[in-house]
């Protein structure tokens, strides 16, 4: 995948869990500078506006005793995982 305005974009590939399932990789986009890490089921659209494969995000945030994470899923109508 290429790099666009110094984002880092990769992939998770997921096992297959449930007989019905369609989708087995998840992208996500680091953005330069940011502490979030947004994960799409589609290569060409990570954003979450208007994107129904938008999956959710992954938030970093420092404290004294290292880093917190915090994962936030999507809910929008439509959602592949509704």
């Amino acid at each position: 995948m290429a790099k666009l305005y110094g984002s880092k974009y990769f992939k998770i590939y997921l096992p297959q869990i449930v007989d019905s399932q369609v989708d087995f990789c998840l992208v996500g986009r680091k953005r330069l500078n940011k502490n979030k890490i947004r994960f799409s089921l589609s290569e060409t659209n990570i954003s979450k506006w208007s994107n129904p494969s938008y999956v959710g995000k992954l938030s970093m945030y420092k404290t004294p005793r290292g880093l917190k994470f915090k994962v936030q899923a999507s809910t929008s109508p439509g959602h592949p995982f509704d």
